[in-house]
């Protein structure tokens, strides 16, 4: 560029690869794929980076028949002592007291699934826990 401000254009202005190349001494090639990744960044605006590794620790804790006992008194006779309407998050909190349970919510509501215990809407759209019919017909009969 100096040697062009002082003496005349060697290279003519119209051809830009060329004069890159002549000032950087970088090969056309080159140019060209740098324009080209230039182009493809444009062309993509959203750049994707790789996703955080996230490390969860997962406590499924399974309940053996004496824990399952516990947990099923536990929702029967909890209106009894608590004097409140049984939901997960109460129920979760004194399984937690009582049994040492380790578990989150959502392992304790299939673990209360599985004893045959289901939610009832209510018309105050409240969701009660009741014992499934046949669970209840098959305690009432033994």
């Amino acid at each position: 560029m100096q040697k062009e401000a002082t003496d005349r254009v060697t290279i003519p202005i119209d051809k830009v690869q060329e004069r890159v190349s002549a000032a950087t001494g970088v090969s056309r090639s080159s140019i060209r794929r740098v324009k080209k990744e230039a182009r493809n960044i444009k062309e993509h605006v959203a750049v994707s980076f790789p996703k955080p590794k996230r490390t969860n620790i997962k406590t499924k804790v399974a309940l053996d028949g004496f824990d399952q006992g516990l947990l099923r008194r536990t929702i029967i006779n909890y209106h009894i002592t608590e004097k409140r309407i049984p939901t997960l998050r109460c129920i979760h909190r004194k399984i937690r007291e009582v049994a040492n349970y380790k578990g989150c919510k959502e392992t304790l509501r299939k673990e209360i699934d599985k004893l045959g215990f289901r939610w009832k809407k209510f018309e105050s759209n409240r969701k009660l826990l009741i014992e499934k019919a046949e669970i209840r017909h098959l305690r009432i009969v033994f």
